[in-house]
Formats: C-alpha cells, structure tokens, sequence
C-alpha cells in the first residue's frame, strides 16, 4: 500500500498475487524473491539483471541491507544470538557478531553503512563498527524486549518499538533516550522507520495500526490509521 504521510489516507495499492516484486533497491544491487516455494532471495544486479549470489530465508529470519548496498545483515531463522555480516556483491562473510546474550529482534544500518545497530530480547540496543565488528556502545533500554529499530538519516539518533507496545528515540552517542516514550499502540511495536528529512517518525503494531509521530516534540501527527494488511513488520 501507499499512503499519504500527513493524513495516513490510501492512495495507492498493489496486489501481488504470485511473484512479488524487489525487497530491497540499493546502489546498483536489487533483492528479490525468484524462487518463493523454496525462500530463496535473489541478489543481482540492476544493470543487467544479472544474478550475483543468492541464500535461502528459511536459514535467515531477519535482514538488512545498508543504503550503500554493502553489506547485507543476517539473523538465524529463530532468532538467535548471532549476526552474519555479508559483502552484498558476492556473499562472502565480512564480519561474525556474537551480539547479544539472548535473542536478537532488530538490525538497523546507518546511513552511510558504517555502523550496525542491534536489539535483543534482553532489552538492550548495542552499535558496532560493520567493517570491524568492534562494539562502539551498548545500552539498557529498561523495557521489554527490542523488536524493532531504525537510525535517523544523519546517524544520530535510533528509534527502537517493543513489546511493552511503545516507541523510544535514543542519542547515539550518549545511548540516552530523547524525550519520553512514545505511547500509543494497543499491541507490541514491531517496526520503525525515519522520514528522509528525520523529522518525523512512523511505527507499526501488532494492533494493525500506524502512527506517525513528530520527532522535536514526540506528539502524535494525527489518528493512528489501520495498516489494512494486519501486523505491521515491515516499513520503509
């Protein structure tokens, strides 16, 4: 779906019923499902459409790709405590984080590809260096578990949903958070997301709602507005 950002009104939908268009569009590199009944994500090339390297989702939960089409992240199937950092050209492993005690829930990339941020279900949120796998900070949220998590634009602050059904902003650098939660959800908040500009901020729930929040203030931009595909797991 396509959504007004101001009014949270639907003014465009695609349904795909069989082969569903690219996940992720980055410098040069697009991912796609090619083989659905098998899982398997597809990384090619956008020029000639050319298949660089492929694996198969059902090993790998959760994954992100960085803006600069670098690097691709990875979590197990189940979670796990263990995030495989790949060269998002050919595949190969670039780093090996054992990065939380417990199981991990969220991956967010800078914008510019350098750090790697990570939640867990200890409720923690810790920042690594992608290329070295060195921990550049590590804090306690004092909640439940981290489902979710997004940087903003310029790298300064992240924003991260969990189970106790709220949003939080956080300063990178101090891992202090910004403002008081943000509480609104009726249900765990399974994704986050940044506008270009990092002046607003949308979360979605497992209550099937999203809401668009101002970052300076941390109100609410209008009325939670229904997602119309149920849990929201997914923005960009």
């Amino acid at each position: 779906g396509f959504w007004h950002p101001q009014t949270g009104g639907v003014f465009g939908w695609r349904s795909v019923p069989t082969a569903p268009p690219p996940l992720e569009l980055r410098p040069g590199l697009t991912l796609r499902i090619t083989r659905p009944e098998t899982y398997t994500i597809d990384v090619a090339d956008v020029q000639t459409g050319r298949t660089l390297w492929h694996y198969n989702t059902s090993d790998h939960a959760e994954r992100v790709v960085s803006p600069d089409g670098r690097f691709v992240a990875a979590i197990g199937k189940y979670g796990g405590t263990v995030v495989r950092i790949l060269d998002a050209k050919t595949g190969d492993l670039v780093q090996k984080l054992e990065a939380h005690p417990g199981i991990i829930r969220g991956l967010s990339f800078s914008s510019d590809g350098r750090l790697l941020a990570t939640g867990g279900n200890d409720g923690s949120v810790r920042v690594w260096d992608a290329t070295t796998s060195s921990n550049i900070s590590t804090w306690n949220t004092s909640g439940r578990e981290v489902l979710a998590m997004a940087f903003s634009p310029d790298g300064r602050q992240i924003a991260t949903g969990s189970k106790a059904s709220r949003a939080r902003i956080w300063d990178v650098a101090s891992g202090q958070p910004l403002g008081q939660p943000l509480t609104g959800h009726n249900g765990a908040v399974l994704s986050v997301a940044f506008s270009p500009d990092g002046k607003t901020l949308a979360s979605g729930s497992g209550d099937q709602n999203i809401i668009l929040w101002e970052v300076a203030s941390g109100e609410p931009l209008g009325q939670p507005f229904a997602s119309l595909t149920g849990e929201v797991w997914n923005m960009a």
